[in-house]
């Protein structure tokens, strides 16, 4: 399934967000983020709770990066995504139904 987010071809979710100037980047720069990881991915797929990020917001391109949803350092950003997604989620389903399929509420 697609993402259910908005997102314009080559675009980076969070760079159109914080900077609130959208960037594009070719196919190759952007990666996929699943929003609920590990035992909630396939879920995450199944609903689009998943957005494009470019590498320096999924991952890091630097040593020591802290805007990366996967970064070692603790940022707000993926707990931001996660309650961000719910809010969508939950345009067409329960919060009950969130919990039930994603273990608890994030809002």
């Amino acid at each position: 399934m697609k993402s259910i987010f908005r997102q314009a071809e080559g675009e980076c979710y969070l760079c159109a967000l914080l900077e609130q100037m959208p960037r594009y980047y070719p196919p190759s720069m952007l990666e996929e983020h699943h929003i609920f990881g590990g035992p909630y991915r396939k879920a995450s797929e199944k609903f689009g709770l998943k957005l494009n990020l470019c590498k320096h917001h999924h991952t890091g391109d630097i040593k020591g990066n802290k805007d990366a949803v996967h970064s070692p350092d603790k940022n707000d950003y993926g707990d931001f995504l996660m309650r961000m997604a719910q809010t969508k989620f939950e345009e067409t389903h329960s919060r009950e139904e969130f919990r039930q399929i994603f273990g608890k509420s994030r809002l």
